[in-house]
């Protein structure tokens, strides 16, 4: 059985450039912090990326925008278990003013905050911040 599809055009209503430079940005840091993961799985100071605390020291206004989201979706974004943003000096990436860091993950010392971190990667999550952009988005037209 085939089953040939025919490739959908995009309507030009629905076009949105900043949107799609927003999320390009997005998915080149996550390429840096997927490299900076592979080299610790290589040293093995984690086995997986779940095991992972990703530090960010964001100092490039272009991807200053990644503050505005919390550090428990930025994590869901990264598949990691903690994300936190630091003023500190970490190791450069290849995105000019962004410094990578990664750690073993930190258990937390309360039950709160422990559920936070040993929560179930939520996809959804990803999905409700794309749609929160596109919702903002067609607010201002």
């Amino acid at each position: 059985m085939y089953i040939y599809l025919k490739w959908i055009e995009a309507n030009p209503e629905y076009l949105n450039e900043e949107l799609a430079e927003k999320w390009d940005k997005i998915a080149r840091l996550r390429r840096e912090v997927n490299k900076k993961l592979e080299a610790e799985r290589q040293t093995g100071l984690i086995g997986h990326s779940l095991d992972a605390r990703v530090l960010l020291n964001i100092a490039n206004d272009e991807y200053s925008f990644i503050k505005d989201y919390t550090e428990n979706e930025v994590s869901d974004l990264f598949i990691v278990s903690q994300v936190k943003f630091v003023n500190e000096n970490l190791a450069e990436s290849e995105i000019e003013g962004i410094n990578i860091a990664v750690e073993k993950k930190r258990l937390e010392k309360n039950a709160k905050d422990a559920g936070n971190t040993m929560r179930k990667l939520d996809t959804t999550t990803i999905i409700q911040m794309y749609v929160q952009d596109v919702q903002t988005f067609w607010k201002k037209m």
